[in-house]
Parts: C-alpha cells; structure tokens; sequence
C-alpha cells in the first residue's frame, strides 16, 4: 500500500512508517498539514499510475502546526473526494464534533492506540491478524545475525499485545 502520513511528534510518525514498511508498504511522512497537501498535490499531478487516489490511505494527526488535520483533510478531499483519510488523535471528543461537514468520509482512531489497531485498520484486517505477523517478524529478527538484536523474550497477552520482557 502507498501511505501518507501527516503527523508533527517526530518519534510517532517514525514509528509508524517503520513498522509499516517492514509490513512491505511504501510511507511518505510529512510533518504538518501544508507539507502534507503540497505532497499529496504533487502525487496527484504526476499519477503515472493512473490510480484512482495517489495513496491507499492518508494518515492525519489532528492538532498539527502550520495547517490542522481538519482542514488538511478537507482539502485533501476537495482534490479527491474519494481518498481514504484515517485521523489518528488525542483529541477525540473535539473531532468527533467538528466532522460533522465529513458525512462519514473519514475513520477516526483516538490516542493512545495499540500501533496493531492502526495497522490494522489501514490493512482493513483484524488486530489479532496483524498482532501475528508483527510477532513472527520480532521472532525472525530476534535470530538475526545483525549487530543490533532485542532483548528479552517476547509474547502475547490475552488481548494479543506485544510484550517485551
């Protein structure tokens, strides 16, 4: 899947795309709303793919500086009324309010999230699915020869979070 993300917590938005990429998507980041909508115009212009959207999923924080999520995501849309938009928030009861003008375009994830809740719903599959695969992957990094190997074992909990000892 081609990603875009537009989030200003630097550790955050690393996070995401390197866990997404080691799941085999393609991530762009973007720290605000303004360097987020000029990369997203840039993708549509030049769509040698001739995709119906230029990304599978953008991925919006919603209090950013220089451009909000809210207004990020309306003109995201006003370029590409189908594009797929997944806010991800600490500032739940305020959005929940404001997308009103949405009639339902956008999904909404509310911070703190488990990063398996999120892959998961931009792979529209289950946690427990993607709880797996992240697992087998810790697992097979866990045995690699590379100068940098995690410590301490790791399993699941009931709820199928990934716990590192």
């Amino acid at each position: 899947m081609r990603i875009l993300i537009a989030e200003d917590e630097e550790d955050i938005a690393h996070q995401y795309r390197m866990t997404l990429n080691a799941l085999g998507h393609e991530v762009i980041l973007t720290k605000n709303g303004e360097e987020c909508i000029k990369n997203y115009t840039y993708a549509l212009t030049f769509n040698y793919e001739n995709r119906p959207t230029p990304y599978d999923v953008v991925v919006i924080d919603y209090l950013m500086p220089v451009k909000d999520g809210l207004t990020l995501a309306k003109e995201i849309l006003k370029k590409c009324p189908e594009q797929r938009i997944i806010f991800v928030t600490g500032h739940g009861p305020k959005l929940l309010s404001e997308l009103n003008d949405f009639d339902g375009q956008v999904e909404v994830l509310i911070k703190p999230i488990p990063l398996t809740a999120l892959i998961a719903r931009i792979e529209n599959k289950r946690q427990k699915e993607i709880a797996k695969k992240l697992y087998l992957g810790l697992k097979k990094w866990e045995k690699s020869d590379g100068l940098s190997n995690p410590t301490g074992s790791v399993h699941f909990t009931d709820n199928y979070n990934v716990i590192s000892d």
